[in-house]
């Protein structure tokens, strides 16, 4: 293989990756949640989705928990998982659902609980959203 092949192969590689991370950072993963009443709002940045907090089955680490990349996804009965970024004040926010949709099911990995002693703002919130 020639240099110059390698080198556009290498290009395409990073765009291919570029892209994917760009999808997924704009339209599949939340950066905040609003709790309002009944309802569960999930926003990301070119997406924003409406929940009934009654459909929401768990809170689970997205990848499997070790090593995944701060991603937790909320499970709905569907089977539709809608994913977030791991925040501080996710633990006080999964709290409050679980007294408002007793029996769902709440797991957090290594890094969600560490997040809660860094002293970064919280992208979760209650009632009306901005």
């Amino acid at each position: 293989m020639s240099d110059l092949a390698l080198c556009e192969a290498a290009v395409a590689f990073w765009v291919l990756g570029a892209t994917w991370a760009l999808h997924m950072y704009a339209y599949r993963v939340a950066s905040a949640l609003t709790l309002t009443g009944e309802t569960l709002m999930w926003r990301a940045p070119r997406r924003t989705r409406c929940v009934d907090i009654a459909d929401l089955v768990a809170i689970r680490p997205a990848y499997g928990g070790v090593g995944d990349g701060g991603i937790e996804a909320l499970e709905l009965a569907d089977g539709t998982r809608l994913l977030l970024m791991v925040r501080k004040g996710l633990q006080d926010f999964a709290a409050e659902l679980a007294a408002r949709r007793p029996g769902i099911t709440i797991e957090f990995g290594l890094y969600p609980r560490s997040c809660e002693r860094l002293q970064f703002r919280t992208g979760f919130s209650r009632g009306t959203p901005p």
